[in-house]
């Protein structure tokens, strides 16, 4: 199966919430914004490889300061920015390049570089189409079917 986007179960939320704190990300970039990993419903995940991504959305963050984002492999993380650029609209579809800084791998995954890396761009592709809000989605309920039209992605590591 390849990844998915999707409201996250009351189990995996448990799961998540244990796994990503404040203060484990904390430990690994001192500028990390607040965040309210709690307040997070829905995720991107590839449930048969076990790997997940969540952008992690709070209090704090200025805004030009780039966003968060954790990708969740075992029963650890790592953690990076994201730089967005787009162009187009939904009517003649949109071109994605986004640009990952500062990737935290914790050292029992370092090992696994390259497989991450893949991880993330499969992640973000996925992610990139993901509409939780069209057609009367809502935070609780969002709406998982819906797609952006893009015509091309691109994921580049700085």
């Amino acid at each position: 199966m390849a990844f998915v986007n999707e409201k996250i179960s009351d189990q995996d939320k448990k799961r998540l919430l244990s796994t990503i704190t404040f203060e484990k990300v904390k430990e690994r970039d001192r500028w990390i914004h607040g965040f309210h990993i709690s307040t997070t419903n829905t995720w991107t995940c590839d449930h048969d490889r076990g790997v997940y991504l969540v952008c992690l959305v709070g209090k704090g963050r200025e805004d030009d300061q780039l966003a968060y984002y954790a990708l969740g492999i075992e029963n650890d993380f790592v953690i990076f920015k994201l730089e967005d650029h787009w162009l187009g609209d939904e009517s003649v579809g949109m071109e994605h390049h986004w640009t990952v800084h500062d990737l935290k791998i914790p050292k029992n995954l370092e090992s696994r570089k390259e497989e991450i890396k893949l991880f993330i761009r499969e992640g973000l592709k996925e992610s990139a189409y993901f509409r939780p809000f069209a057609n009367g989605g809502t935070r609780d309920n969002p709406n998982t079917v819906e797609r952006w039209n893009i015509l091309s992605f691109n994921v580049e590591f700085k």
